[in-house]
């Protein structure tokens, strides 16, 4: 009978132990993130984009070097739009405006930065002022990029460019 009691209790202690790490994981999960933190996830994850147009390489590296950083959708979108096939592999090629880049934040008080606790998402934003003279030109335009907890990973999930902010940032 004691051992039917202490296997008993064993079990309901080992319930509670698992409820109560999943409890401080949860906690976890629902931090924000620093500016410093999601600013440099954001260093990272375009330094990796800038690499794939050093050396060329099998459309697998190419997953590879991005995933630590972005998540497997926006990796696919990425590649699809930015990458060329060549005799050698697979490289990309610069352009004045490439899609799925990471912008070019000034990463100063123009970068702002919004997080949705019930989502568990970060906005990061910054409103462009419209370019009309020079090579390039474009209109005045918000960009932002979406990052996501993967494995407790902040990473790139997704990107917008749009002439007003969009309706998430501003709810």
């Amino acid at each position: 009978m004691f051992k039917q009691i202490g296997m008993t209790a064993l079990s309901v202690l080992l319930f509670i132990s698992v409820i109560g790490i999943q409890t401080v994981t949860a906690e976890t999960t629902v931090k924000q993130p620093s500016r410093n933190e999601v600013f440099t996830t954001l260093h990272q994850a375009f330094q990796a984009q800038l690499q794939l147009g050093n050396d060329h390489r099998t459309k697998e590296e190419a997953e590879k070097l991005l995933q630590p950083h972005f998540q497997q959708p926006y990796i696919t979108k990425f590649l699809d739009e930015n990458i060329t096939q060549e005799a050698q592999g697979y490289i990309t090629y610069g352009t004045d405006f490439a899609l799925y880049y990471i912008p070019y934040f000034s990463y100063d008080e123009n970068t702002k930065m919004k997080y949705n606790q019930q989502k568990n998402i970060v906005y990061v934003y910054e409103h462009f002022p419209a370019i009309e003279d020079g090579p390039v030109s474009y209109g005045e335009h918000y960009e932002c990029i979406v990052l996501k907890q993967e494995q407790g990973v902040w990473k790139v999930s997704d990107y917008s460019y749009n002439e007003t902010l969009p309706k998430e940032i501003t709810k």
